[in-house]
């Protein structure tokens, strides 16, 4: 079955006849249960803040994100970013096709592009533009929750907020983070190849 999602945790100590069945079973109809790599999720957790304790106890919440659990506020879709719509600013000055309403950073028109590194170049600016304003959007919209949306039950049930006195919307879980999916990296892959 496809719901409720089925994670798998794999190590280098990984028995080889367990995980030829978790590919048998992706392989086969119906369920596809989602695989993490311990090493490279614990790592990437340590890196971010979580201790090596906390970070090998991760769990995957929504689809895919590792987390701690009962310690960790994280709002891991908090905003959507269109990576194509990146793309098609920087082969058009800064704004979407069909339109003169410049929305990201003037760069150069198509016409004096001279190589692949100069759209490569003018998609950086617009990523980076892009970025920042999603960035001050959500903090914007966290600020907001914390003060006008607390969340006591679920704070209740988070490692630190009771002990601090601290709402989860106001940081008072031992970790918080927010967090963005990048839509469209498919085109804005394949548009390179073309």
């Amino acid at each position: 079955m496809r719901q409720p999602n089925f994670h798998v945790r794999l190590h280098e100590n990984t028995p080889k006849a367990f995980y030829d069945e978790v590919i048998r079973v992706n392989f086969g109809p119906g369920s596809a249960p989602a695989m993490y790599n311990d090493e490279t999720i614990i790592e990437s957790m340590m890196n971010v803040g979580y201790s090596l304790e906390d970070a090998r106890d991760y769990v995957a919440i929504g689809c895919v994100e590792p987390t701690a659990p009962g310690k960790t506020l994280g709002s891991t879709d908090a905003g959507m970013y269109n990576m194509a719509l990146a793309l098609e600013m920087a082969l058009n000055e800064g704004c979407q096709f069909g339109s003169d309403r410049q929305i990201g950073v003037k760069t150069p028109p198509v016409s004096s592009m001279k190589s692949m590194d100069d759209v490569l170049d003018a998609y950086k600016v617009q990523v980076k533009h892009q970025l920042g304003k999603l960035h001050a959007d959500l903090q914007k919209c966290e600020q907001l929750s914390a003060k006008y949306h607390p969340t006591p039950i679920t704070s209740a049930t988070l490692e630190g907020c009771l002990e601090q006195g601290v709402c989860s919307t106001q940081g008072g879980a031992k970790y918080n983070f927010s967090g963005i999916q990048g839509t469209g990296m498919a085109v804005v892959a394949d548009s390179w190849g073309h």
